[in-house]
Parts: structure tokens; C-alpha cells; sequence
């Protein structure tokens, strides 16, 4: 499913991980409990996902909260967050205790 959009009193946007570019990783539908078309299985340190997001989104808004849905069975995972090639912060994903239990972390991109 492609992106798509809602209006309300707030504006907000969903990115499915299978609408992505995956680098080193794989999409995946074998845990219960996503959203969407499936979910990105990191493989390894340095794999993300690159997502093209509405131009004007940043420069309409003077706040966006990114929200970021996961699954961690194993460790905790760090993620950097990165915009227009810039870093904008971190998430630190702590382990959710198993691969169908999901948890949301948000971040303030400006």
C-alpha cells in the first residue's frame, strides 16, 4: 500500500516499511502482529530502510513527531534517524521480549 493520508485536526502520515527501499535487509511477513504490507528484518549493522517522504512535510510543519513501530525478540537496537542526508537523532529500540510483542518509539525531527 502506498502512503497515504488523513485530515484532521492533526495531519499525520503512514510510511509502510513495504513501500521502502530496504539496504541490507528483508522484508517480512512471518511474525503476527504488523501493520501494513509486512516488516523490515535487519540483517545486520548498517542496514535501513530509505523512505521518500511529501516534500512539504518538513517545511509545512513546524514540529513532526516520527513514530516508529518495531519488534526487537533479541537485544536492544540502536537506530540513527537520518533527514536529507542529516542526523537528527537516535531511537533506542530496547528489546520488546519476543518477535510478536510491537512497541512504538517516537522522535521530534524539528
Amino acid at each position: 500500500s502506498k502512503a497515504h493520508e488523513e485530515h484532521s485536526l492533526f495531519d499525520f502520515f503512514i510510511y509502510d516499511a513495504a513501500d521502502a527501499v530496504c539496504h541490507r535487509c528483508r522484508f517480512r511477513t512471518n511474525h503476527r502482529g504488523y501493520s501494513g504490507g509486512g516488516f523490515a528484518d535487519y540483517q545486520s549493522k548498517g542496514s535501513w530502510l530509505e523512505f521518500q517522504m511529501k516534500d512539504s512535510l518538513l517545511q509545512q510543519h513546524t514540529s513532526v513527531d516520527l513514530l516508529v513501530r518495531y519488534a526487537a525478540g533479541g537485544n536492544d537496537r540502536p537506530v540513527d534517524v537520518i533527514v536529507d542526508n542529516k542526523l537528527v537523532g537516535s531511537l533506542d529500540l530496547k528489546s520488546t521480549g519476543n518477535w510478536n510483542t510491537w512497541h512504538i518509539e517516537t522522535i521530534l525531527l524539528k
